[in-house]
């Protein structure tokens, strides 16, 4: 049975055999290790951070992109769970950041902290950080650059970047483009574009990579949730990022900027404690590298000041950059999710089918299954979540859960995984009495085997925190039994779907839960 994931070092599997650590941050360390199944190195991320929201977005971060495959994009393999460790391999990607490649060198300093750390702002932060003042009364050497934007810049510095060096920009930043577009045509947004996350190979192939932040641009309107709070690298944050407020590709495209400013100046355009960030990005204009730097191309200036607008509907999206970023091959668009408000045409019987059955659920108040059979690439995927989404514009009280079997995960009770993950998200939505009247008797053996709903053990009453007994078989029917009871007690309230997909690949755990 799965617990919390422990963050000690990775020690390896019969299959992975670590060499060295490559990286670590606030959420997990990055390894080296040798497959012995594909007899080559990859790349083993391990989760090393303890709790159920953190395991939340591991497994969100490797499920949003396992099925996005782009020359620009990092490619996941597999996500696994081993003893009491949660971790996923992926492409191994050897090549410096995207400032280095455009300087030359590898001997490019990091900058410091506050640059280079991620934050993740609580909600009761996030409210005091909207009730500070949003003026700029500080010291002026905590915001060099926005004091330079209240006055005239006194003469600019010498060129940063000499021809060979804007040819490598102009080549870098179109790949880097590249990525991004088939990532949104994904349905999905980055929102931690930096330098230590988008790497160029000895090739010169530009891969962006770290998706931890990594959050569906549509949620497909099945009650996904976030933290509430605010992440992301602070000095590359959009205006409305910082500020905690909804993101849309706008926020990814201004992370693009800063990136771009950056490589033309040696500087990010605000750089002081978070909060003056945020007030000085709301209000004062985008600065134009020029006004710093000499001989910096007029089309990389022009480009880079409309990516750093203030407003998201005034910088410039995916199609527009590609069409401004004039090179001489195009990678074509790789195919993005079908949009669930498209049309379906030709699939009326089995529209109606589910229109029958989740009538059958709401009227008659009880339990319907429906079996979606067909050859694989036919369209059962895309039909199922343009139902749900009609489903759910309709009648919004339907709470609808999505698992996935996914073929390259290996981790216990894959079909419902996912499903008890949005089961959490969903919840932690709603008011804490709420929550508390849905939980089963035998909560704590329910969270031995899912993890992640110990995110919601503040709101179990201490008569209900039961003992966990020894026997694992006792465990497991006890497990069942509550999961049983906390989906029968949310189907009294609300109408009820769960959408198990690829139930082909389930397992037999999986099986005997189903």
């Amino acid at each position: 049975m799965q617990t919390l994931p422990s963050a000690e070092a990775f020690e390896g599997t019969r299959r992975y055999l670590p060499t060295r650590v490559l990286g670590a941050g606030s959420w997990g360390t990055v390894y080296q290790a040798y497959d012995n199944e594909r007899n080559a190195f990859v790349a083993v991320k391990l989760l090393s951070r303890v709790g159920p929201e953190p395991l939340m977005r591991f497994k969100r971060e490797f499920r949003a992109l396992q099925n996005v495959v782009h020359s620009n994009l990092v490619t996941l393999y597999e996500l696994l769970s081993h003893g009491d460790q949660w971790f996923f391999t992926m492409e191994l990607v050897d090549g410096a950041t995207f400032l280095e490649y455009v300087m030359g060198s590898v001997n490019v300093a990091p900058r410091r902290g506050l640059v280079a750390n991620e934050i993740d702002v609580t909600a009761d932060q996030r409210v005091r950080q909207k009730n500070e003042p949003s003026t700029l009364e500080v010291a002026p050497q905590a915001y060099t650059l926005a004091t330079v934007l209240m006055q005239p810049p006194v003469g600019q510095r010498e060129a940063r970047l000499d021809d060979a060096a804007i040819a490598r920009l102009r080549h870098a930043l179109g790949q880097l483009v590249d990525g991004l577009c088939v990532l949104h045509a994904a349905g999905k947004l980055h929102r931690d574009v930096k330098p230590s996350n988008v790497l160029v190979t000895p090739t010169d192939r530009v891969v962006i990579l770290d998706f931890g932040l990594v959050r569906d641009r549509q949620d497909l309107d099945i009650h996904r949730s976030s933290s509430g709070g605010v992440v992301g690298t602070p000095a590359y944050m959009s205006p409305e990022q910082s500020a905690g407020d909804d993101v849309t590709e706008a926020t990814d495209w201004y992370s693009v900027g800063v990136l771009l400013f950056e490589a033309l100046t040696g500087e990010v355009p605000y750089e002081a404690r978070a909060s003056e960030m945020t007030a000085a990005r709301r209000e004062l204009p985008p600065l134009a590298p020029s006004m710093l730097v000499k001989g910096v191309p007029k089309d990389l200036d022009a480009l880079c000041v409309q990516l750093l607008a203030r407003q998201p509907g005034e910088r410039l999206r995916g199609q527009q950059l590609r069409e401004k970023l004039v090179r001489p091959s195009m990678p074509p668009m790789v195919r993005g999710v079908v949009d669930p408000q498209a049309q379906l045409f030709g699939r009326a019987s089995e529209l109606q089918a589910l229109t029958q059955a989740s009538e059958h659920v709401r009227n008659q108040q009880q339990a319907a299954l429906v079996e979606l059979t067909g050859a694989a690439g036919i369209g059962k995927s895309v039909l199922a979540r343009k139902f749900f989404y009609d489903l759910c514009n309709a009648h919004q009280r339907w709470v609808v859960l999505e698992g996935r079997c996914g073929e390259t995960e290996t981790v216990p009770f894959k079909a419902f995984d996912g499903v008890v993950d949005e089961l959490v998200a969903w919840l932690a939505n709603l008011p804490a009495t709420t929550v508390a009247s849905l939980l089963p008797r035998d909560f704590t053996a329910l969270c031995r085997l899912f993890p992640v709903l110990r995110r919601l053990e503040a709101q179990v009453p201490a008569r209900r925190r039961s003992v966990e007994p020894l026997d694992a078989l006792e465990l497991r029917r006890r497990a069942f039994r509550a999961l049983r009871e906390m989906l029968a007690r949310v189907a009294e309230r609300y109408p009820l779907a769960i959408f198990l997909d690829d139930l082909q690949w389930g397992d037999d755990e999986s099986a005997a839960l189903l």
